[in-house]
Order: structure tokens, then C-alpha cells, then sequence
């Protein structure tokens, strides 16, 4: 039987089990949201200061030294990226001379 028919649903009869890779790349995103919506918490803290000490997560580089866990939360970034909206709020945020206002090629 291929991993693939055990992977649908049990309410087309089959095992209903999760695709990993899917549920994997998930937890991914999942982390790096935390690393954004928590930023004095201690694996953010961490994270920061052996990867990204002067700059955010999203300007932060692969390292060619980096751990395989943090390449991973790198993909799990661009996931995130691709999925984000930026809202203007109140505007106190905004930078005008810094902010990317026309996108580039």
C-alpha cells in the first residue's frame, strides 16, 4: 500500500494517518511565529543572539556554520513570509524612509 493512500482521509477509507512532511514544514512556521509574538522568551533569546544578534529574523542569513535546526526555522520563515500580510495599524511603525513602499524585482 503507498504512504500516499494511507495518508487520506479514514472518511474515504483509508488510515487517515498526516503527512509528515506537511506537519513538519507546519511546527516550522509554528516556531518562528513564537520567535515573533515572544521575543524575551528563551529560545528566542538564544536563537538571536547566536544567528541574528543586530537584526530581526527576517534579515538574518544562513550561516554556512549554521545548525540543521536553524536552517530549518529559515524555511519555516520564507513559509511565514509567503503567508503574511502587513497591516498599517495606527502608522507609529511606519518607517517613511526605510519602509518599502514600491516592491523591487
Amino acid at each position: 500500500m503507498k504512504w500516499t493512500d494511507l495518508c487520506r482521509p479514514k472518511a474515504m477509507g483509508e488510515m487517515g494517518f498526516k503527512d509528515l512532511t506537511i506537519f513538519n514544514r507546519a511546527l516550522l512556521g509554528k516556531q518562528v511565529w513564537r520567535f515573533l509574538q515572544w521575543p524575551n522568551s528563551i529560545v528566542t533569546k538564544v536563537f538571536k543572539a547566536r544567528y541574528y544578534p543586530s537584526s530581526s529574523i527576517w534579515e538574518a542569513n544562513a550561516k554556512t556554520n549554521g545548525s540543521y535546526v536553524w536552517k530549518c526555522i529559515l524555511w519555516g520563515r520564507n513559509l511565514v513570509a509567503k503567508g503574511m500580510r502587513w497591516r498599517v495599524g495606527n502608522g507609529s511603525k511606519i518607517s517613511i524612509y526605510h519602509s518599502r513602499w514600491i516592491p523591487r524585482p
